[in-house]
């Protein structure tokens, strides 16, 4: 079985932390910025041969660093992009709350979605058909993908190997950086 290794990097912090970020594109600020740099200057030596990212700002900018100092350019896919939160992008968890009393039953269910948003089942399946074309594409080389949070969740739910172990109670910071090993037939499996 052919075994690929992957990078999953959050990208660096905009003006919107602390809210709903979603779909919503805002650029990394001064302290963003700065984070990505450090990264970048940290990963310099990694063998990284492919480098991706999310379509959106956040993620574009912070893999720009890293594309610099790799010398490798940056490949763009949108399937990559955060979850779409629709009417809450820019409201913190604590002000939806606030309004919406029985948050807990869209926290825990596949089907349902925020106003305007994406299902979490819609979001599941987008995140691991790219991932799959992704791990396709990479042929065994390192490869690295600057994303957002849910993405990296997903992905160290559903890709990771028995080495990489990772709960879902566990903080997942900007910048962060997992390494993965990830076997195909993972991405073959059938999902529920």
């Amino acid at each position: 079985m052919t075994r690929q290794d992957l990078l999953l990097i959050r990208h660096a912090i905009t003006d919107m932390n602390g809210t709903l970020c979603g779909q919503s594109n805002p650029p990394l600020n001064a302290m963003g910025r700065a984070q990505a740099n450090a990264l970048a200057h940290q990963l310099e030596s990694w063998k990284v041969r492919r480098l991706y990212a999310s379509d959106l700002q956040r993620a574009v900018q912070t893999a720009q660093y890293l594309g610099k100092r790799w010398g490798i350019p940056v490949e763009e896919r949108s399937g990559l992009r955060e979850i779409s939160f629709g009417d809450w992008e820019g409201r913190s968890w604590a002000q939806i709350r606030a309004d919406e009393p029985d948050i807990a039953v869209l926290e825990t269910s596949s089907k349902l979605c925020a106003p305007g948003g994406e299902t979490f089942e819609f979001f599941r399946n987008r995140v691991l058909q790219v991932l799959k074309d992704t791990i396709a594409e990479c042929n065994g080389q390192l490869a690295a993908i600057v994303t957002h949070l849910g993405v990296i969740r997903v992905s160290l739910k559903e890709l990771s190997s028995a080495d990489c172990v990772w709960e879902s109670w566990q903080r997942i910071d900007h910048c962060s950086v997992y390494r993965i090993r990830v076997d195909r037939m993972l991405v073959e499996r059938p999902h529920s």
